[in-house]
């Protein structure tokens, strides 16, 4: 059988292997190379061989490219037959620099140009917006010390629901939701410049996804669009190749999932979809099986939870499901038995929150939609029950939840 494998990668190359795969006389061909550009190159193999490698060089660093085969070989007979492939590569990290410091926020922008955005934290205060890429949905910020970087430009990148952040091999990884509820990710390894955004070929999302990293993988939750709101897990060792869908078995939900890792499993939380609105968790060592689902006891919730794991002990924030839109807390050190909720004292959301700890520091960030607005407000705790500097992120406004994501700081 014909195929194309990727074989080796580096921050600047990437070697291709071929197979023709065929009874006949191989009479060569040609592979070509895309960039994320849609600059072409091309080389060529001899005649005679079924398979071998050829390298691309030159590349740039931790960028995509796409790979296609073309070839022919003739039968016994002397008709000439033609053979194609494909595969995706991505080249490494131009160093083993760890990831700049900070505090990384997305959400997908209200409307207007619906420009893509980015703004810094200095010194525990949110600098104003930079317009960057008009024609975007998708608005990125992160939170550093320091000054203004260069502009931000996720070019391509549009969504209508919340993203998702995760850190995996050394680089920034978004998932979202494009047009149609397409499952797309980019990924960055100085959250300045972003490869080319890739969809996740045949999977989409009713919801926003979610990420985590166990272990080697990098797993992707998400709701079906079949009808049935099941849930679903993908995983990928390297942010491109992705599995097949493995279902959570017996467990659907009509809002977003969220992912956590604690020691060496997942933690998956949701909302029933019983018309309770429970708060439900299963948990997994592969994000491939899981178990049967936990009720987290009398909390329900009126939007998707969000979850963060500090010091062995997972946080779990959600709007209250009581008609006050209060934002609430509890926490778990086995995501089976969760504690009773305490108020995040003063502040309400109507969506989904985001929920991170803060690296180099162990206290947790909470970025929310204020209630009845589309501004974003942030509000800090060492330990999930007392909340301080609960402050508005000035001149900015989403259309979606937001997603957070911290490097140390």
């Amino acid at each position: 059988m014909s195929g194309l494998s990727v074989t080796a990668e580096s921050s600047s190359s990437i070697s291709v292997g071929w197979t023709l795969g065929v009874a006949g006389l191989a009479l060569g061909g040609t592979l070509s190379q895309t960039s994320p550009t849609g600059a072409i190159t091309t080389q060529s193999f001899g005649a005679e061989a079924q398979s071998g490698t050829l390298t691309f060089s030159g590349l740039s660093a931790w960028t995509p490219y796409f790979y296609q085969m073309q070839a022919s070989w003739q039968d016994e007979y002397g008709a000439v037959h033609t053979l194609s492939g494909s595969c995706y590569g991505q080249t490494a990290a131009a160093s083993s620099t760890p990831l700049p410091p900070g505090v990384w926020l997305a959400y997908g922008a209200k409307a207007g140009p619906n420009a893509v955005m980015v703004s810094n934290l200095v010194e525990g205060s949110w600098e104003s917006y930079v317009d960057l890429a008009p024609g975007s949905h998708l608005r990125f910020g992160r939170v550093v010390e320091g000054e203004w970087k260069a502009p931000i430009s996720l070019a391509g990148c549009t969504t209508t629901l919340a993203p998702a952040f995760a850190a995996f091999n050394g680089r920034l990884v978004l998932a979202y939701c494009g047009a149609g509820g397409q499952l797309t990710v980019t990924s960055s390894i100085d959250g300045v410049h972003w490869a080319a955004p890739i969809d996740i070929a045949g999977r989409s999302s009713a919801t926003p996804p979610a990420l985590a990293v166990l272990g080697s993988q990098l797993v992707l939750a998400f709701v079906t669009t079949d009808g049935t709101n099941d849930l679903y897990t993908l995983l990928s060792s390297d942010g491109l190749n992705w599995s097949g869908p493995q279902p959570v078995v017996n467990q659907s939900s009509g809002m977003a999932p969220a992912l956590a890792a604690l020691g060496s499993q997942l933690v998956l939380a949701y909302v029933a979809m019983n018309g309770s609105n429970d708060l439900l968790t299963t948990l997994s060592m592969d994000g491939v099986n899981w178990a049967t689902s936990n009720t987290v006891l009398d909390q329900s919730s009126a939007n998707a939870p969000a979850l963060a794991q500090m010091s062995g002990k997972l946080y779990m924030a959600y709007t209250a499901n009581n008609g006050s839109d209060d934002l609430l807390m509890t926490t778990s050190t086995d995501g089976i038995s969760w504690t009773p909720s305490a108020v995040v004292t003063g502040q309400s959301s109507g969506a989904t929150p985001a929920l991170v700890v803060v690296q180099g520091y162990s206290v947790l960030l909470l970025v929310y939609q204020r209630l009845n607005s589309t501004g974003l407000s942030t509000t800090y705790s060492p330990d999930g029950c007392s909340w301080f500097r609960d402050s508005e992120i000035p001149s900015q406004s989403s259309g979606t939840a937001p997603a957070l994501y911290s490097t140390t700081l």
